[in-house]
């Protein structure tokens, strides 16, 4: 499953969407029938409001909401327990995988001073947290670099990700490494051309730690080289993927 905000959902500019579902849409192209990529993007959304707690009347209208926009989420009665959005998410889905990029929005709503990269630091590592369970792998992605944010707490947040997830997905270092300038469809979201490197970027991570047994070369020839560090000029800002078989 990929979760996250606009860039998951495939927004290019302007509000208009990748016709091929941005990474997540891209990804399950090059993956094919043997794997099953949901998409689980929610424009505006931070690492806050995965957390929410679904159990407030207020908050159960978020449920409805979910079922309308992602119409290939199970049909379930929203949750009594106390729990987070994210979780009941994951509940009906089931995915064996998720690939979480989140914070970008963070890091945007409060200024830059306001310890918003300890706190948003800190609400990835719940999400990682409560996400994972028995069966099920969460990794963390980098930040994307972008033309809209300052790239000092950017680069704080994607290092402390890195120092504290060992097996985070290097996404913001790598399209940065690609020529992230030029792969961009405005000032924060990747062109179709963008979504397509990321995509590439994604396959060849999953493949590389064996989370894709059996990939083809052929999917990878066209990603970046792979980094785990920073690279010059940008630092790093879904997916996830389920067997058909434990999807449901």
């Amino acid at each position: 499953a990929c979760l996250g905000d606009s860039i998951t959902v495939g927004v290019t500019h302007r509000a208009a969407r990748d016709p091929l579902g941005g990474y997540p849409g891209r990804l399950q192209r090059r993956l094919g029938p043997r794997v099953h990529v949901l998409n689980r993007g929610l424009a505006g959304t931070t690492t806050a409001f995965w957390l929410t707690d679904l159990s407030s009347e207020d908050s159960r209208r978020i449920w409805g909401g979910l079922l309308q926009l992602w119409p290939d989420l199970p049909r379930a009665e929203p949750p009594r327990a106390p729990t987070s959005i994210m979780r009941a998410t994951l509940d009906v889905d089931h995915p064996e995988l998720v690939v979480v990029l989140l914070g970008v929005n963070d890091l945007g709503a409060e200024p830059a001073g306001a310890k918003i990269v300890e706190r948003t630091s800190a609400r990835l590592e719940r999400i990682q947290q409560e996400a994972s369970s028995p069966g099920r792998t969460v990794l963390l992605a980098t930040l994307l670099p972008n033309r809209r944010d300052p790239e000092e707490p950017r680069a704080r947040l994607n290092a402390r990700i890195r120092a504290r997830h060992p097996d985070a997905l290097p996404l913001g270092e790598r399209f940065a490494a690609a020529g992230w300038t030029h792969l961009l469809g405005d000032e924060i979201h990747p062109s179709e051309e963008g979504y397509e490197i990321l995509a590439a970027i994604l396959t060849e991570e999953l493949a590389t730690r064996g989370y894709l047994p059996g990939a083809p070369s052929s999917t990878t020839s066209t990603s970046p080289a792979r980094s785990a560090a920073p690279s010059p000029g940008g630092s790093g800002t879904p997916a996830a993927a389920t067997s058909p078989a434990t999807k449901r």
